[in-house]
């Protein structure tokens, strides 16, 4: 594979003496008691939702039983056979300690012990058993429930315990919904312990329908904060990171505007915003896998790590950290002497390297597919029948009844279903089905032209294909008490625009009718419920709000006659119906994060993410019946949010992954999950991963994601797993 490469020194003269290793039961307040008849042979940290490990052996040979220790299996191994002081049982609370070079004592390994394994065999056995550390306790308690603020409150209420499910930002499409979710945090500014080192926000009632809208959106900081506050509270064996740095930590960074190049340490460089978080349901899941899979999906990293106190004693915490240029710490290098010069006149470390640039997992471009953008519109509709003058006679018009076209079938030949239409169907006729024309007064087949709603692409194509688009019940508007409205239905008998269907030009008065309708489910229309179409209860019109022909001063709409033979009368001349709803366009948001020339490669590696419950653009265009303006306004455009997402993952995917293995005779411990190691110090080889750094583009470097001791018989050695795993994290954004 392209970029890969092994190095294995012959038999190189590496000498150093051992660091010595000790096995202690420990106990917080008795502290540690020496297990003499236990080795070490392997301790092991990863990244990630992992507790570290390790694995121990019992010594059973003639010098144990010199001493008085257990030497067969079965003293050892019966869960019944625990008793023994050098025997370790289920649970016990261990410690590894180190004397390091300098003096002081360095704890490798905190945990809790597991039952042990037997290996029998011909003239040998073992008994031997692993530990885990005690971050394992963290896994002890799913995520159940949520902490929810009183709503009469939402800024200072009582906060309750709930069995509501721990979803954050839930996507719906309901009248309380932005961009499709349904913000359901604290506001901003009142979380729990506002005011002390650990704040975090609740849950909030996700449909409060208030002014100011006091809910607020989870962001990646305030989601984490709120598990680790809850489920990892102050006490707990594990310490938490510091709160006051995560809402800083946890934010995109991204070139400026028109920016190629930019470095994450130097914020005259970047723009940042938070990621928000898209729908994601906590529930049930232990709290480390949840934190884990969502700092992951955003290119952050976690790690359990071991310290030592000053005292001497384990010290276990969590550590959050970004996986770019801007990492907690700076690179770290392993050591060989320059090539061809003798050992040990330049500082040497490493044994063994083996490492790959993994091209094929590598994206450099993203798309976000968005929701298609939502349309508050208002169209005139035309009949999606053909009226007939005789239509309008008395005996004629009975057989227009719902109570007659039940029986229509039986008694007039199966014109039921042609019945059903007469004087009910009103249509936008998007894909040219067919429609009466006034104009005309004849049957026609053109499609309503939507050109005035869907502007013309920029090559100046058609933007829109004829298709069906069935309306939304609810609108993108609000009336005076910020609710959402629902569509309407209005009728005008002085209406002056072109001919129906169209869009509405604005120009006709308009009197809203109150009932005996619905919208079509299949397309873009309406259909008249009431039980005789010639009597057509559309309720009074609102005192002074309409003159002239407008009026329907019974509130009885005649709507045969005006339609089949309309006169010269208020309520017989030719009506005309406006609806104003939301319908969809047939383009999105268009959100790119495109290639950067930081890329290695300069082939564009393009993926395409599915956001389509999440991002989106509402708006109320001009020809909506309540736009008051003769402009269009947009309500809702998530395309800042849509990019900040996009440009997230282009950072967490465009540079080609180091798989690398190093591994070193001895015991290290300046090297730790998490770390960058920038390359081979005396070789000048980088493990550089990106381009451009004489744009001042920040260089980045491989990360840490497993290390290991190993400790096993006469020899030790540590071995360091360096990748970019986000591309593992991130699979299931692909």
């Amino acid at each position: 594979m392209p970029g890969s490469f092994d190095y294995t020194p012959i038999a190189p003269p590496l000498a150093f003496d051992a660091t010595p290793v000790g096995v202690f039961l420990y106990d917080a307040g008795a502290g540690y008691a020496h297990l003499p008849n236990v080795v070490c042979e392997q301790i092991q940290y990863k990244e990630g939702p992992t507790p570290p490990s390790a694995r121990f052996r019992y010594i059973l040979d003639q010098e144990a039983a010199a001493l008085g220790w257990p030497t067969q299996f079965e003293q050892l191994w019966p869960i019944a056979s625990v008793g023994s002081a050098y025997q370790v049982a289920e649970d016990d609370e261990l410690v590894v300690l180190a004397g390091m070079p300098d003096g002081s004592v360095r704890v490798l390994f905190h945990g809790f012990s597991r039952l042990p394994q037997t290996d029998l065999e011909p003239g040998r056995q073992g008994v031997t058993f692993v530990a885990v550390g005690v971050a394992i306790q963290c896994w002890n308690a799913p995520i159940g429930g949520r902490l929810e603020r009183n709503a009469d409150d939402p800024q200072a209420g009582a906060v309750v315990s709930t069995a509501l499910p721990t979803r954050f930002n839930p996507a719906d499409n309901g009248p309380r919904s932005i961009g499709g979710f349904l913000p359901n945090c604290t506001p901003a500014g009142y979380d729990i312990d506002e005011a002390g080192s650990a704040p975090y926000p609740v849950f909030l009632e996700p449909r409060l329908d208030r002014t100011p809208d006091p809910r607020t959106f989870w962001d990646l900081s305030k989601a984490v904060r709120m598990i680790l506050a809850t489920c990892n509270p102050p006490g707990s064996l594990v310490d938490n990171p510091d709160f006051s740095a995560l809402d800083a930590l946890l934010q995109n960074r991204r070139p400026l505007p028109g920016a190629q190049f930019y470095d994450p340490t130097n914020p005259a460089t970047y723009t940042q915003d938070f990621n928000l978080i898209r729908d994601y349901d906590a529930t049930n899941k232990p709290w480390p896998e949840a934190v884990g899979e969502l700092l992951g999906f955003y290119g952050f990293g976690l790690r359990f790590h071991c310290e030592t106190t000053p005292s001497g004693e384990p010290y276990d915490m969590l550590e959050i950290y970004r996986k770019d240029a801007a990492g907690p710490v700076n690179p770290k290098a392993v050591y060989l002497p320059n090539a061809g010069s003798p050992l040990g006149e330049a500082p040497v470390n490493l044994g063994s390297f083996h490492g790959v640039f993994d091209f094929q997992g590598l994206a450099n471009q993203f798309e976000v597919e968005s929701h298609p953008d939502r349309l508050e519109i208002s169209v005139v509709l035309a009949p999606g029948f053909t009226p007939s003058p005789t239509d309008a006679l008395a005996a004629n018009r009975v057989k227009f009844r719902r109570s007659f076209i039940e029986i229509a079938d039986q008694v007039l030949a199966g014109q039921g279903p042609t019945l059903r239409d007469m004087y009910r169907l009103y249509l936008a006729d998007e894909c040219g089905d067919g429609h009466w024309s006034f104009s005309q007064s004849a049957w026609a087949s053109t499609p309503i032209d939507f050109s005035p709603i869907f502007p013309p692409a920029q090559d100046g194509t058609q933007s829109y294909v004829n298709r069906y688009r069935p309306g939304s019940n609810t609108l993108i508007s609000t009336d005076p008490n910020n609710r959402k409205r629902r569509a309407q239905l209005a009728v005008s008998r002085d209406y002056a625009g072109p001919n129906p269907p169209c869009v509405w030009n604005g120009t006709g008065t308009w009197q809203p009718i109150q009932g005996d309708w619905r919208l079509l489910d299949d397309r873009l229309g309406i259909l008249v419920t009431a039980d005789d179409p010639e009597l057509w209860n559309i309720g009074l019109p609102s005192p002074g709000g309409y003159v002239s022909k407008a009026q329907e001063p019974t509130g009885v709409l005649h709507g045969v006659t005006s339609i089949a033979n309309p006169q010269s009368g208020i309520s017989e001349s030719r009506f005309y119906l406006r609806l104003t709803t939301v319908v969809e366009a047939d383009y999105d948001l268009g959100v790119i994060a495109p290639r950067r020339d930081a890329s290695p490669t300069q082939q564009v590696v393009a993926r395409r993410i599915d956001a389509r419950d999440h991002f989106r653009r509402e708006t109320v265009k001009a020809a909506s019946a309540f736009n008051p303006t003769s402009s269009d306004v947009i309500v809702e455009d998530d395309t800042d949010a849509a990019f900040t997402h996009a440009a997230q993952l282009r950072s967490a995917h465009e540079l080609p992954p180091l798989s690398a293995a190093c591994t070193f005779p001895m015991l290290l411990d300046y090297l730790k999950v998490g770390d960058r190691v920038d390359g081979v110090l005396g070789r000048n080889a980088s493990f550089q991963v990106n381009a451009a750094g004489e744009q001042l583009e920040a260089t980045s470097y491989p990360y840490v994601v497993a290390l290991t001791w190993d400790l096993a018989g006469n020899r030790q050695s540590t071995t360091l797993q360096l990748a970019d795993r986000r591309l593992e994290a991130h699979a299931r954004a692909l």
